[in-house]
């Protein structure tokens, strides 16, 4: 969900004859595509594409626009159904008789953060088998890597590879990776972790990390419930050793991730927070 870039220049003409160029970049996730496509008139139209199933937020911005005015304020947010193709956003209308040129960038992300309530003091189950007890080996903040700008508030529990991974709160599978069967003890390693993402009701996301290779068992745009098995643990992507990472996140309207805290039902009818260095029992329902 990295911007996506082009640039797109024109010096125009007295005459003009037939002319329709379109200009794209496709993300590499082929999570959506955004068009530049001029028109007869010399104006160009921003269309976007959305190939998944569920509806995504574009974000369309122009660091450079020279000569041109946008038909809506600037920065684009819009809501773009699942499967939608070629949905006209926008349009840049240029000044007549100047030599115009924009560069535009883009962002996809899953979901609806336009209308996104995020429920702060939801109580999650926690992430793995009834009759079964974890430990959280690194907490909130931690050193290791719970440390980084809009990412401290995430659990990691010491899963062995194999282990099950529960979802801990209803909604959509809306990321998936399990191709990989790589790791490392550095961030540089953590494009080969693993994953699946649940978007819930209020627009919040949970991201399960370090999943064995083919160790997703759910699809993209499955409906899961909380408690169900989603997934097996592994040892992949920015990590030393087997384990579950676990972090519940949010998507601000510039598409920057934040993590929030979470807190859990665990044993005897408590609910809070989970901290380093502590077992947490899963109760039977």
């Amino acid at each position: 969900m990295r911007f996506k870039y082009k640039s797109f220049f024109i010096i125009p003409v007295i005459l003009i004859t037939t002319i329709c160029v379109g200009y794209s970049q496709k993300n590499k996730e082929l999570e959506g595509n955004v068009d530049q496509v001029e028109q007869l008139d010399g104006s160009v139209e921003i269309r976007v594409s959305n190939y998944k199933e569920i509806s995504q937020i574009v974000v369309i911005d122009f660091p450079e626009l020279k000569n041109m005015k946008s038909s809506v304020p600037l920065p684009i947010r819009q809501v773009i159904p699942g499967k939608t193709n070629n949905l006209i956003v926008a349009l840049l209308t240029p000044i007549p008789e100047k030599s115009y040129h924009n560069q535009m960038e883009f962002i996809f992300y899953p979901g609806n953060i336009l209308d996104a309530k995020i429920d702060k003091d939801f109580i999650y189950s926690l992430p793995f088998e009834e009759g079964k007890t974890f430990m959280v080996i690194q907490g909130y903040g931690g050193n290791q890597s719970h440390n980084l700008k809009n990412h401290t508030y995430c659990l990691d529990f010491d899963f062995e590879k194999g282990d099950k991974v529960c979802a801990a709160r209803a909604g959509a599978v809306v990321g998936l990776k399990q191709d990989s069967n790589r790791h490392g003890n550095s961030s540089a390693a953590s494009k080969y972790g693993n994953y699946i993402t649940i978007m819930h009701e209020d627009g919040s996301y949970a991201n399960y990390y370090h999943l064995q290779q083919n160790g997703s068992l759910v699809k993209l745009g499955d409906s899961v419930k909380a408690g169900q098995i989603i997934g097996l643990s592994g040892n992949t992507g920015w990590s030393t050793g087997p384990h579950l990472h676990f972090e519940v996140f949010y998507y601000n309207l510039n598409g920057e991730a934040i993590s929030i805290p979470t807190q859990f039902n665990y044993a005897n009818g408590k609910t809070g927070p989970l901290k380093e260095g502590k077992t947490y029992f899963r109760e039977s329902n």
